[in-house]
């Protein structure tokens, strides 16, 4: 499908959102016949879609839907394929605020860490704090990625044109140390899975009675660096989100510093 195309070429789209809106497309394929002639859509059908979305479908998930429907209408309108705006309303429901740990929950949760023989659960939660990488960013991150030395430490995160360079402060390295020296990685800086990283969080979050996981850490992260005076832009760019998806994790941010 050429939509499909375009989305692939869009630099403002996380990865996961562009698979997020692939799948999309294909659920709004199947409601409303995939081998449809699109100048035959009319919006009562596009309507009575979004009715039937809402029956088993969650909130959150009906609103991507429906933009990336939305999205697919103005796209064929533009170029002529329909001549009506189609577009549905959106009626966006109020997000929960996101789960963040306070600077002494922060350093409850480092003390039990820095108390463990195994330096990994400190690094990896210290990392995440001070990176914000998602947990697939994380797995992902090679030690060729960490350029420590010099005036600007920084992490490198993903690779080719979406690739982004994280600043780190030198307080971060001697946990770096301190696991690279028990772990000695080679090629990836974690050699376990996405799981095993997640079971490590859970542990601590037990041991500790806090909600640690990456979305908290990484939300931990992001109001940090709010608070701290860091321009919106730079924390848009230091997590990894589009244009598009940062207008709401601005507002969510701005609730949780109230």
């Amino acid at each position: 499908m050429a939509y499909r195309h375009y989305l692939d070429t869009r630099a403002d789209l996380a990865d996961a959102s562009r698979y997020a809106m692939g799948n999309d497309l294909d659920v709004i394929g199947r409601i409303l016949g995939m081998s449809r002639a699109v100048e035959s859509l009319r919006r009562v059908e596009l309507q009575a879609m979004a009715r039937q979305l809402e029956v088993n479908s969650k909130r959150a998930t009906i609103e991507r839907r429906l933009y990336t429907l939305n999205g697919f209408v103005e796209w064929l309108r533009q170029h002529r394929a329909i001549n009506a705006d189609l577009r549905v309303p959106v009626i966006k429901a109020e997000p929960d605020l996101p789960r963040c740990l306070d600077p002494d929950q922060v350093q409850r949760l480092l003390a039990h860490a820095d108390a463990l023989s195994d330096p990994r659960p400190g690094f990896l939660v210290r990392l995440v704090i001070e990176t914000g990488l998602k947990r697939h960013e994380a797995v992902a991150l090679r030690v060729g990625d960490l350029a420590l030395s010099g005036s600007a430490p920084h992490v490198v995160v993903g690779q080719g044109v979406r690739a982004r360079r994280v600043g780190v402060s030198e307080q971060w390295q001697p946990a770096w140390r301190a696991y690279s020296q028990q772990y000695a990685p080679v090629e990836r800086v974690f050699d376990c899975t996405e799981r095993m990283l997640t079971i490590v969080l859970d542990d601590l979050g037990t041991a500790t009675h806090l909600p640690v996981t990456f979305g908290v850490l990484r939300w931990t992260c992001a109001l940090r660096k709010w608070r701290e005076g860091m321009p919106p832009e730079t924390l848009r760019l230091r997590l990894g989100l589009s244009e598009r998806a940062w207008p709401e994790t601005f507002e969510r941010l701005r609730k949780l510093e109230a």
